[in-house]
C-alpha cells in the first residue's frame, strides 16, 4: 500500500508537493469562500488571500466550478459540497455528494497533466469527515483513481485509519502475519507512530511510520 500515506496532511507535505483541499461551492457577503473547518481552514490560515481568490471562482462558475489549481501555493481546490443556490453562504453546511466528488475527480484527472510543476499530489479522503461520507467508501474510490497516476498519494489521518479495515486482510486472510497492518486488522498499522516521535532506535524522531 505504498500509495497511502498515514499522518497529518500538512506535516507530510514537502516543498514540491501539491495539496488537494476539499471545498464547498459558496461565498459570503464579502465574496470570500467559507473555509472554517478542517483542511480548508488550515489552507486559509497558511495562505490569507485564498478565500477571496477561491470565492471569486465560485461566483464565476457556480455549480460548474472546476477543480482548480493555484501554482503560487501549490494547492488544488477540490469541490465536494455543491452550491446552495438559495443561500451560497451556507453551502459549507451541506453534505458532500458522490456526484460532486466524481465531477471533481474527473477535473483532477484532466488537470494533472497541465500542472506547471511536477511533484506528489497529496489527496485526502475528500468528502469524509465533515462531508459526512464513509471514510472506507471514499478510500476505495480514491484507490481506484490513484492506480492511473503514481503522482497521486492518498493521505489518511491516523484517526480515520483506526476505523478503516486493512485492505490487504480483506483480500488475503493473513491474520496476524499481515505485512501491511501487522495484525491490527485496520489501515493503521500495529505499532504505528507518526514521524517526529523519538524512540530508542530513532532518537531524532525521523520516523518511518507515516508511509504504508
Amino acid at each position: 500500500m505504498d500509495s497511502i500515506l498515514i499522518g497529518d496532511l500538512w506535516t507530510l507535505r514537502r516543498a514540491r508537493d501539491w495539496v488537494v483541499v476539499p471545498t464547498n461551492i459558496g461565498w459570503k457577503s464579502d465574496g470570500t469562500n467559507p473555509m472554517g473547518a478542517g483542511i480548508a481552514r488550515k489552507a486559509a490560515d497558511l495562505f490569507a488571500p485564498l478565500p477571496a481568490w477561491y470565492g471569486s471562482l465560485c461566483q464565476r462558475y457556480r455549480s460548474d466550478l472546476p477543480t482548480a489549481a493555484n501554482p503560487n501555493w501549490r494547492l488544488i481546490l477540490f469541490p465536494t459540497k455543491p452550491l446552495n443556490a438559495d443561500a451560497p453562504h451556507l453551502s459549507w453546511r451541506g453534505p458532500a455528494t458522490l456526484e460532486r466528488i466524481e465531477m471533481s475527480l474527473q477535473g483532477l484527472r484532466d488537470l494533472i497533466p497541465r500542472l506547471p510543476y511536477r511533484g506528489r499530489i497529496l489527496l485526502p479522503l475528500v468528502g469524509a469527515g465533515a462531508g459526512g461520507l464513509s471514510s472506507e467508501m471514499i478510500l476505495g474510490r480514491l484507490t481506484v483513481f490513484q492506480q492511473a497516476d503514481p503522482q497521486v498519494h492518498i493521505v489518511v489521518h491516523p484517526a480515520a485509519a483506526m476505523s478503516i479495515p486493512c485492505p490487504t486482510c480483506a483480500i488475503v486472510e493473513d491474520g496476524p502475519e499481515c505485512a501491511d497492518c501487522g495484525g491490527s486488522g485496520k489501515l493503521l498499522p500495529k505499532g504505528y507512530r507518526p514521524a517526529g516521535t523519538p524512540t530508542f532506535d530513532d532518537p531524532l524522531g525521523l520516523g518511518f511510520g507515516d508511509r504504508r
